[in-house]
């Protein structure tokens, strides 16, 4: 399996179950863990693979630090919360030397941002996450308009979630498209322009004792046609699976 992939995974990993070891719940204190992972790719060339990865977090009151950064909840009344974050960003692309990818890379990024969140009920909420890259790499911005609500399927109790997220023309070409500097013969520059990225995903996690949680989690992203359209992407969906424990203390 090539580096690509694994980098891939690690962000689907990231985005499905950083913070699984802080649900809802969850004493503060630190959480060891591992993921296992299985994702799809969009990028022309990368195929379907599998990686474990390791969980690390904290939590402490309002503050939290882990596999999807550290955030800090400043507001807390009644159903609404607000938070500050500051979170990784890993593309996959880096350094191919064949393939319709090949000289393309991309290093690790940081956003910074807000989150709000407001509790319908225990397991039903709405969350706005607006963060903006604060590294110097492309300047762009995310806004993530999402919810979720609990279910039973086969009477196992699910969260069931969606939404969208926006992305500004200087992240989604960071991410999808050519700047003109990585242009070549059979990959012509390309620019996607800002998009919105629907959602779908599946969760579920099971106590074992109040320290020892197992989780997984299912997301289906559906790409845009200003996506698709790029030299770089060939799969309009991109579906990623994981599964992992996690040990509190």
């Amino acid at each position: 399996m090539r580096e690509m992939g694994i980098k891939w995974m690690v962000a689907a990993a990231v985005q499905l179950c950083a913070g699984a070891a802080l649900a809802q719940g969850a004493p503060d204190g630190f959480t060891i863990g591992g993921l296992g992972i299985l994702s799809s790719s969009p990028y022309a060339g990368e195929d379907m693979s599998a990686v474990v990865v390791p969980l690390l977090a904290y939590k402490q009151g309002n503050f939290s630090i882990g596999t999807d950064g550290a955030r800090l909840k400043v507001f807390d009344r009644d159903a609404l919360s607000f938070s500050v974050l500051v979170a990784p960003r890993f593309p996959p692309l880096d350094g191919e030397e064949s393939g319709p990818l090949a000289g393309m890379e991309r290093g690790i990024t940081a956003d910074a941002g807000v989150l709000a969140e407001y509790a319908l009920a225990e397991w039903t909420k709405f969350t706005l996450r607006a963060v903006t890259e604060v590294t110097a790499e492309h300047g762009g911005q995310e806004v993530t308009l999402g919810g979720q609500t609990r279910v039973a399927i086969a009477g196992i109790p699910m969260l069931l979630g969606g939404g969208a997220k926006w992305q500004s023309s200087g992240l989604s070409e960071y991410v999808y498209g050519v700047p003109a500097t990585d242009a070549a013969l059979v990959r012509p520059a390309y620019a996607p322009g800002a998009v919105v990225v629907p959602y779908i995903s599946l969760g579920t996690m099971y106590p074992i004792n109040e320290r020892t949680r197992i989780f997984g989690s299912i997301k289906t992203e559906f790409l845009p046609g200003g996506v698709t359209d790029s030299p770089i992407i060939d799969s309009g969906l991109v579906t990623s699976l994981a599964v992992g424990v996690s040990f509190g203390f």
